[in-house]
């Protein structure tokens, strides 16, 4: 991904969009989840796990995005989470309504993140911190820089047209 990345190098974005990749790891089933990820890194500087397993009596659950010292799971909901039709959509539900029932009752936190939560990146930020109490952690320089604005590259007076 880096290297197909590497051809929009002189894009506006693409400071934090290698910072973003460099920052989420095969855990990430798509790029909403590695969001996500980028997100929590740049807030927590404690150990995040993707896919962690947590055994709960005769079931072994996989949090998406899991900060283990806390107790918390981020788990990014996207589009197909519950499935097409009526039946799958009910199926899918009674499981989850389960599966969240039991991360709770054994002093996990689960947050839930819909796809819509994360338009905005920087009210999505500050949200996510206030719901995980994590803003009185200190943060590691690598956290720090995976937040950093990127830095605008010096567009010559002739080239900044609209299109």
């Amino acid at each position: 991904m880096l290297e197909e990345l590497s051809r929009f190098s002189s894009h506006h974005g693409f400071p934090r969009a290698k910072a973003l990749i460099e920052a989420t790891d095969g855990g990430c089933d798509n790029i909403f989840e590695a969001t996500v990820l980028w997100i929590i890194k740049s807030l927590y500087s404690g150990r995040v796990v993707t896919q962690f397993p947590i055994a709960v009596e005769d079931h072994i659950y996989f949090g998406d995005i899991v900060l283990p010292d806390l107790k918390v799971i981020i788990e990014p909901d996207g589009r197909k989470k519950f499935g097409d039709t009526e039946q799958e959509v009910r199926e899918n539900t009674g499981k989850w309504l389960a599966r969240q029932h039991d991360l709770t009752n054994t002093g996990w936190r689960v947050i839930r993140v819909r796809w819509h939560d994360t338009e905005d990146l920087v009210t999505f930020r500050t949200n996510i911190a206030a719901q995980i109490q994590i803003e009185h952690l200190p943060l590691t320089q690598q956290s720090l820089r995976l937040w950093a604005e990127p830095r605008q590259q010096h567009v010559p007076r002739t080239q900044r047209t609209l299109k």
